[in-house]
């Protein structure tokens, strides 16, 4: 998601902010590219089951979906 939509998520900010994990420690869709220029990707979906169209090439490097939807990326074994 996009850095300014986090607060959106409010579910999500009340877990973080419960178990202390700052914004700061987070990566959004925004900081993707500069991470991906440097090779320093691997991916951790949450609350979003597969990568998004424009997010296909990061399919490879998904580790781990923590979703309430069925798992139906390309890494079966995740």
């Amino acid at each position: 998601m996009p850095r300014e939509d986090y607060n959106l998520k409010t579910e999500v900010v009340y877990l973080l902010n419960k178990y202390k994990i700052d914004q700061s420690d987070l990566v959004f869709v925004d900081d993707l590219e500069l991470l991906r220029s440097q090779g320093r990707v691997n991916v951790h979906l949450v609350d979003h089951n597969v990568p998004t169209d424009s997010q296909a090439d990061l399919a490879s490097k998904v580790l781990s979906i923590v979703d309430h939807h069925n798992q139906d990326c390309t890494n079966d074994d995740k």
